[in-house]
């Protein structure tokens, strides 16, 4: 966690393996931060570091995908457009799912900004559903179940595979 030096209010939390960087913004930033590093202490015993250096806004926007921010992770070697099924919202969202060298991408198909990425390593498996239904999930080794529809499934179903193989050197199933 830190403080960001040019957007009073604003702090970064880095999550997940990779780094990936969020960011908040709230008028009572100490006191928000002090209860996340109490909360995380108490509850689950996880120590939370706080970093003396302040980032500014510039640096989260160059690294806010972590490990994952180079060119060959958020460049684009293929693209489908897809509806994302998700508990959290009622209606499935418009994303372009993509492949790079070495992540799945989820992009907003308005601003073609990366919404998520995950690095191919993770996904263990590829589950279709019934050959009328055009819907298919992405399981990743921490067990996220990623459900997308659309109407080139099949076709995306028969790049992963390969593609997950030839950037880091594992198998996924179908």
């Amino acid at each position: 966690m830190a403080k960001v030096a040019d957007h009073p209010g604003a702090f970064v939390v880095a999550a997940g393996g990779f780094g990936r960087l969020h960011m908040f913004l709230t008028e009572q930033r100490d006191d928000v931060m002090k209860a996340i590093i109490l909360t995380s202490r108490s509850n689950i015993g996880y120590e939370i570091a706080v970093h003396r250096d302040l980032i500014t806004q510039h640096d989260f926007l160059e690294r806010r995908l972590g490990k994952y921010s180079d060119d060959d992770s958020i460049t684009s070697l293929t693209e489908f457009k897809v509806q994302k099924h998700t508990p959290r919202y009622l209606e499935p969202a418009p994303r372009i799912l993509a492949l790079s060298e070495n992540c799945i991408i989820e992009r907003d198909p308005s601003t073609y900004i990366v919404v998520t990425i995950r690095p191919l390593m993770r996904c263990f498996a590829l589950i279709r559903y019934k050959p009328m239904i055009p819907r298919g999930s992405a399981l990743s080794t921490s067990l996220h179940r990623q459900e997308i529809q659309a109407t080139e499934r099949d076709a995306l179903l028969c790049k992963y595979p390969g593609w997950s193989e030839g950037a880091v050197g594992t198998e996924t199933s179908v």
